[in-house]
């Protein structure tokens, strides 16, 4: 059970950064392998384990719950002020609601192409090398006249998520990357990044809870040790993410592209350990 609550907090604490959570649990389940071998591998095993019970997606999907929370409470205060002065603001969250729809739904035709079509393999180094790059990139995101969010920018949002479908590419760089080189202030930038995937994961969250009652799995996320550890890993995020909103709002984020060398020299060790064996 070790195992489990390591995976359950690095599936937790890491969506609140922008270094790609699927693609670090994809590494450390990697050199598990490497270095205690196949058959005696605590991810692969602790995965076997819950398969012949419940898909392992499902679980992951269970977990986005904790991250739908997290988001919720930090931008509370900004949604809740849209909604008591509705009288006033339901033009703009009609135009909220339309271009989320717009890239959430693009997003999701790019699901169901990779899923259902066709998934281009890419190396997990590259898609690391692509979060670095994207990070990198938004030191020199300088907005001399802030734009406005439109149509044509969310069709582009919307391609941008869809491909961080891939592996190793996160979700949060890219697509707070590409709303800074549209012109988007810092701010706005970071509220529309967590704003389109908020359906998404909320969506993502309740089909995992439900799938747990199909499975009658649920007290499998209620036992005392596991709430304990969500409850942390949850708090733990939160923080994290604001962190990530200072950063982002005195145009720093960009820092954390150096951490990404970790990652992309802990592919090029393994890819080059494995080549050589």
């Amino acid at each position: 059970m070790l195992f489990f609550y390591i995976w359950i907090a690095c599936q937790i604490v890491l969506e609140s950064l922008p270094i790609s959570s699927s693609g670090h649990i994809q590494l450390l389940e990697a050199f598990s392998s490497r270095i205690f071998g196949q058959s005696n591998n605590f991810f692969v095993g602790f995965k076997r384990f819950f398969a012949r019970a419940i898909p392992i997606d499902t679980l992951a999907h269970v977990l986005h719950a904790p991250t739908v929370l997290i988001v919720t409470c930090f931008f509370y205060n900004r949604w809740m002020f849209l909604l008591q002065h509705i009288q006033r603001t339901w033009r703009i969250i009609l135009k909220i609601v339309f271009l989320v729809g717009i890239v959430d739904t693009i997003t999701a035709l790019f699901f169901i192409i990779f899923k259902c079509v066709y998934q281009p393999e890419i190396p997990l180094g590259l898609g690391f090398f692509i979060t670095a790059c994207t990070l990198y990139s938004t030191r020199y995101c300088v907005s001399l006249k802030p734009k406005q969010w439109s149509w044509q920018y969310a069709i582009v949002i919307g391609v941008v998520q869809g491909i961080t479908l891939l592996p190793g590419i996160s979700r949060f760089a890219s697509v707070y990357a590409a709303a800074r080189w549209l012109g988007l202030p810092q701010t706005k930038a970071f509220e529309i990044t967590w704003l389109v995937q908020w359906p998404l994961i909320f969506v993502a969250s309740m089909h995992g809870i439900y799938a747990l009652y199909t499975y009658n799995m649920f007290q499998l996320f209620i036992q005392p040790y596991t709430l304990m550890v969500m409850g942390g890993a949850t708090i733990m995020g939160y923080y994290i993410l604001y962190w990530m909103y200072v950063l982002a709002r005195t145009n720093m984020l960009w820092r954390l592209s150096y951490y990404m060398l970790v990652p992309i020299l802990g592919w090029l060790l393994l890819y080059c350990n494995l080549l050589l064996s």
